[in-house]
């Protein structure tokens, strides 16, 4: 193994090999009639503005393609890749070279947790357990909600990045 890439894999492998967990420490998410955000969803779009409505450059790029999962049990898992998507030089991970792999991570996000629903506020909250970026582990991340048949529109409150503030919004599509 290249001594440049060891660390970063080994980061990866830390963050995607953490011990089981036990059942969500928040309440179920609960509906009149079950839980309709209960299921797969394959991401559409992504768009990102100012708060006056002003756009901005999208998250990852607009993404080329992500994946929601909210199990009935109360877990998720989020995944996004970038548009375009990294692309290494070899086939093989173990000789690929740090810059190739610190493009691939700043191109792909990731994390998993619990979710509760506030059906009051129109919002789904994630209570992050693992994430691609450490820093976020053990945060509540609220997500405004509308579900329109089998569309899915979750959207950030303002939140500031690299110094600007900005909102996320992004169209999911059941995946049946």
């Amino acid at each position: 193994m290249n001594s440049h890439t060891s660390p970063i894999l080994f980061a990866v492998v830390a963050v995607t090999l953490l011990p089981g967990q036990g059942p969500p420490q928040h309440a179920v998410p609960s509906f009149s009639a079950g839980n309709p955000l209960a299921g797969a969803w394959s991401l559409v779009s992504i768009e990102s503005f100012r708060p006056d409505g002003d756009p901005l450059p999208p998250f990852l790029g607009g993404a080329s393609g992500g994946v929601l999962i909210y199990d009935k049990s109360g877990w998720m898992s989020v995944q996004v890749v970038r548009n375009p998507p990294a692309r290494f030089a070899g086939d093989e991970p173990v000789s690929t070279s740090l810059p190739e792999l610190a493009d691939a991570f700043r191109g792909y996000y990731a994390y998993f947790g619990t979710f509760e629903v506030n059906e009051k506020e129109g919002c789904v909250v994630h209570h992050l357990k693992g994430s691609l970026r450490p820093p976020e582990v053990g945060k509540d991340y609220k997500r405004f909600f509308r579900l329109s048949g089998d569309e899915l529109t979750l959207t950030t409150p303002v939140t500031i990045v690299e110094g600007t503030e900005r909102v996320n919004r992004l169209v999911w599509k059941r995946i049946r």
